[in-house]
């Protein structure tokens, strides 16, 4: 099961971990096919660390599909978190972007290094990895950032497209 992102600066290829975290990666799956982070900026790139996504481009708060298809469209609507024993120990790990525990949403991450990712261990859910673009990983890491970690260069994701959908069968995961 993977997912390409068309970025600005190169293609990404990502393979998720359906066994691992089936929430995390239907929601990603079900948001990509909504082309919801079409046209998504990476928001916050900290060199040697981490580059964040996945905010909505018409300014509400980062909510789940579930939240987008839920009556209070205004409301983000979280999800649960997905902690396996796996640790973030190299470039290309993609993980939820949380605001606390058990509050994921549409925000995800890359890790950009081999090292200094032990913050992340036990707080965030890695339902994915870059199987291909990992020199675009390394261009992002290249750019110039402001002191928020902000780049002073867009960069998008143009197009997202899912390869296969394990759940084109399935309306929805509890």
């Amino acid at each position: 099961m993977s997912v390409f992102f068309e970025t600005s600066l190169g293609d990404i290829v990502i393979d998720l971990h359906i066994d691992k975290a089936p929430k995390a990666c239907f929601n990603f799956i079900k948001l990509c096919q909504m082309k919801f982070y079409n046209n998504s900026l990476f928001h916050s790139v900290q060199k040697d660390y981490i580059c964040e996504t996945g905010k909505p481009v018409n300014g509400l708060p980062p909510t789940s599909i579930w939240g987008l298809l839920s009556s209070e469209r205004a409301k983000p609507k979280f999800f649960g978190d997905e902690i396996c024993k796996a640790k973030f120990n190299r470039k290309g790990l993609v993980a939820t972007g949380n605001v606390g525990p058990n509050m994921n949403s549409s925000t995800f991450f890359i890790t950009l290094s081999n090292d200094k990712l032990d913050s992340f261990y036990k707080k965030h859910t890695i339902f994915g990895e870059v199987v291909e673009g990992l020199d675009v990983l390394d261009k992002i890491n290249l750019v110039y950032v402001n002191q928020e970690d902000r780049p002073l260069q867009n960069i998008r994701i143009k197009h997202s497209m899912v390869i296969e959908d394990p759940y084109e069968e399935a309306d929805s995961i509890a």
